[in-house]
């Protein structure tokens, strides 16, 4: 089953009124994330014994493209990570590594091979996702809420925080211990720049630059 609450959710947030007209783009805060999963934890947990097995996507065959209707490529790159890593199984249509952006079907069902490029951006943005992913076995576990704001949603699942924005501003947000440990060293994985920073008794700081993050405790050496 395809989870399309979500999927309205995710365009509603990193491609705002873009959505749904050829209106200026207007981003709604990242409570409407919090509100839908809080709200569908348990209407899913009524009708679906595993609610992991939920399909999680921002683009597919019936929809326009993520980027036909929104061409910042830094948004859409928070809602793929909205997909790779949230509780559910991830589908990434076919076209989105390579920054397709057809419009309504059949404009959408563009030829992949004579534009396929392994050094794409988003293909290697997928790529070191699916690696993190796999590296940090967080299939089989629940997903927690650890912050929202206006602007910033962040969850974890076991010992992995993720964190995406729709905002380009640099701020800082303050995140808590949990799931970490005081005096542990946790690194943002996604990026080869990797920003680290250290735990302490109110949590740690991360500064946000517009990207999506994963953080994950630094090997002890």
């Amino acid at each position: 089953m395809l989870s399309y609450p979500l999927f309205f959710a995710l365009r509603d947030c990193f491609m705002g009124s873009a959505a749904h007209s050829n209106a200026t783009p207007n981003l709604q805060p990242m409570a409407r994330i919090s509100s839908l999963l809080n709200q569908n934890n348990g209407l899913y947990h009524k009708y679906f014994r595993d609610v992991s097995l939920l399909a999680t996507f921002v683009d597919n065959h019936d929809n326009a493209s993520f980027l036909n209707k929104q061409t910042n490529q830094q948004l859409y790159r928070n809602a793929l990570a909205m997909v790779m890593f949230s509780v559910g199984i991830p589908i990434v249509y076919y076209g989105t590594e390579q920054a397709f952006s057809g419009g309504n079907d059949p404009m959408n069902r563009e030829s992949l091979f004579p534009n396929f490029n392994r050094n794409a951006q988003l293909y290697l943005f997928i790529q070191k996702a699916i690696a993190i992913k796999r590296h940090s076995n967080i299939s089989l576990e629940g997903q927690l809420e650890v912050l929202v704001t206006d602007s910033v949603y962040a969850f974890s699942r076991g010992e992995v925080v993720v964190i995406v924005t729709n905002s380009n501003m640099q701020h800082s947000v303050q995140l808590p211990v949990s799931p970490f440990a005081v005096g542990d060293s946790v690194c943002d994985v996604m990026h080869e720049q990797s920003q680290c920073v250290s735990v302490s008794s109110t949590g740690y700081s991360i500064a946000m630059t517009g990207e999506p993050k994963v953080m994950m405790r630094a090997p002890k050496v």
